[in-house]
């Protein structure tokens, strides 16, 4: 037997006993929060920050761009290069450090944190171009690499599974720890490139050990394989608690209680199995959650678009969510902690014109977080064109304190047959802007850019732990495209707010009137029902 099944088969076995370790995984913040699912809806304190290549000047005088939409090659700085891609742009040349050469992706100054998230991706794709990562000593790197490493999984610190490819580009969501100083660059570019980058930091937040570039060990990496690579993160098969289930049919315009619980307690699962659905009749069930006897639904949407099934019925596996098909029975499974006080009811509404039938099962643990939690909710919004110029789709829109936790996309577009730039999947183009507590903090450079992919998702499907496309599709002629896309902001990636959040995304930022229909989910923690 391989070796590495043995270990994962050992790690699995020893995981809730937290054998399997080394230090790396218990030094700060980012390690710790990569370890504990069961904490996803204690509110946290991090402030979140993303350093970007977005389009600082919505213009571009490049003869073959689209104006206001050039996200590429626009850095911090550039140090003490003279050769430089096309259209380089750099916000202050004042923020170079004394002997450090490059391009600069990411600066901070004064404070502790780590870089929860590194995304790459260029045009051609990367050779030997590098990047440098310093953390807290300014005078050496403690990281020095090749993207194309990243790409090749032949890089043995950024590995899976927290880091690789990842359809058209490479990401990394391995911790990279530092007290108070912070540095990436660029360097090697190619003079013909086009760099595209995002690098996401947690900071103000207590860190007691730097950075330091050296492999995880083999039990480890089959540790974080096994939390990365479950459902529930490895939790919810050993998670003690109360079974619930239970088995109906619905006629047509019928809702029912499918479990009116009783607290304190948290939902570890919740999971509904229907036997020989459709996507019409998933689309027309709804499912409805409400917390504490609170008169409003923190969940109220369609079942399809909760499950990230709205466009097509497409099994996948992801950290909080699975649906599997066997046979004609289709179940779809949520391990989204989530904890109540007095009660919980769950519904389900059929708006269809046929009867469902359908098995339910909600496993329940008879105790609340002992830290300060939210109350899980949802946000669904669809809108339809012709978009006009300059507008947004709104994602989620929060007030109170908080914690963002994932996005599911949906969206449809068409080409522009009179043009040879224009593609069925143009509407992509769009860039995300998130606001926390006020303040622009996620400048984004792409619709899949932000989902963890390149490029109009040039390998097609994937799924990950932290991202993923479960279905991509064009008509026969080409002429029209559809997209079904997530990210979880989970674990080392949450978003915390003190005061509000939101999250917009453009319709395709060049081409608004190439895009047809976008709906969302948006999925977080609010500290009131």
């Amino acid at each position: 037997m391989p070796t590495k099944l043995l270990l994962r088969m050992f790690c699995a076995l020893t995981v809730a006993a937290g054998s399997c370790g080394d230090p790396t995984s218990s030094k700060g913040p980012g390690w710790d929060a990569l370890e504990r699912w069961d904490a996803l809806p204690v509110l946290g304190n991090g402030a979140y920050r993303q350093f970007s290549s977005y389009d600082r000047l919505k213009r571009t005088d490049y003869p073959v761009a689209d104006p206001g939409n050039k996200d590429a090659n626009n850095f911090l700085a550039v140090c003490a290069r003279q050769e430089t891609p096309p259209l380089t742009e750099q916000d202050d040349p004042g923020l170079c450090d004394a002997g450090l050469e490059g391009f600069l992706i990411a600066r901070v100054s004064g404070q502790s944190g780590f870089v929860s998230r590194l995304w790459l991706t260029a045009a051609p794709f990367y050779s030997n171009e590098t990047i440098r990562i310093y953390a807290d000593d300014l005078t050496r790197p403690a990281y020095e690499g090749r993207p194309a490493d990243w790409a090749n999984r032949t890089d043995p610190i950024f590995t899976e599974p927290l880091a690789g490819p990842r359809s058209g580009a490479v990401v990394s969501y391995r911790p990279i720890p530092f007290k108070h100083d912070l540095r990436v660059y660029l360097d090697k570019l190619l003079p013909v490139g086009l760099y595209f980058y995002q690098v996401d930091t947690q900071l103000d937040l207590p860190v007691e050990d730097t950075f330091a570039a050296v492999p995880l060990a083999p039990a480890n990496l089959a540790r974080y394989d096994v939390l990365l690579n479950s459902p529930g993160s490895g939790t919810e098969s050993r998670r003690a608690g109360e079974t619930n289930s239970r088995s109906a049919s619905l006629e047509p315009s019928e809702g029912t209680t499918v479990f009116d619980l009783k607290g304190p307690g948290t939902i570890r699962k919740l999971s509904f199995s229907l036997d020989a659905t459709t996507l019409s009749q998933l689309r027309s069930l709804t499912l409805g959650i409400r917390w504490d006897e609170e008169t409003e639904y923190s969940v109220q949407l369609p079942l399809s678009a909760f499950f990230g099934n709205h466009l097509s019925i497409q099994p996948y596996s992801t950290l909080p969510m699975e649906i599997q098909r066997q046979s004609n029975t289709l179940t779809l499974s949520t391990y989204f902690p989530m904890p109540f006080q007095k009660a919980a009811e769950i519904r389900l509404m059929n708006a269809s014109g046929s009867p469902v039938s359908f098995a339910a099962l909600a496993r329940v643990e008879p105790r609340t977080p002992t830290a300060e939690w939210g109350y899980f909710g949802t946000e669904f919004n669809e809108t339809v064109g012709p978009f006009q110029p300059n507008l947004k789709h709104p994602i989620v829109s929060l007030d109170g304190r908080g914690k963002y936790v994932g996005t599911f996309m949906f969206m449809e577009g068409h080409k522009d047959v009179q043009t040879v730039i224009a593609d069925a999947f143009n509407f992509l183009e769009g860039d995300e802007f998130g606001t926390i507590d006020g303040e622009l903090r996620i400048p984004g450079t792409g619709t899949e850019d932000y989902f963890n992919a390149g490029f109009y998702y040039l390998k097609g499907l994937f799924d990950s732990p932290f991202a993923g496309l479960n279905h991509k599709q064009t008509t026969e002629d080409g002429r029209s495209g559809a997209i079904s896309t997530y990210r979880w902001h989970v674990l080392s990636d949450e978003i915390n707010f003190s005061r509000s959040f939101d999250l917009n995304i453009e319709y395709g930022a060049n081409r608004p009137d190439l895009a047809d229909r976008y709906a969302s989910v948006a999925y977080y923690y609010l500290s009131r029902p």
